[in-house]
């Protein structure tokens, strides 16, 4: 399987009430699986958590982070940036 690099996704929240910050990226593995990686932790600090989530295609992973992203905002997170968010055309 090829690297699709266009397709890799980072999207961003941040809870300015508690300081905490929480990405989903959708990025490929050395086999060129895709995989939705999830990162946490507080802004400003070094300790936080980290899960690798392996997913059958972009659709797939698109799905996740969608639901990803409905669960951060009802915790009180904003979006706060995002690069290549969801690019349909590549899936």
């Amino acid at each position: 399987m090829r690297y699709r690099v266009k397709t890799w996704s980072t999207i961003r929240w941040e809870n300015k009430g508690t300081n905490r910050y929480y990405e989903a990226r959708i990025e490929q593995d050395l086999f060129g699986n895709f995989v939705v990686k999830r990162v946490w932790g507080g802004i400003g600090k070094s300790s936080g958590g980290a899960n690798a989530t392996p997913i059958h295609d972009k659709k797939e992973a698109t799905a996740v982070v969608t639901s990803i992203s409905e669960r951060r905002k009802k915790r009180g997170y904003e979006q706060v940036s995002s690069q290549n968010p969801f690019r349909q055309q590549d899936t």
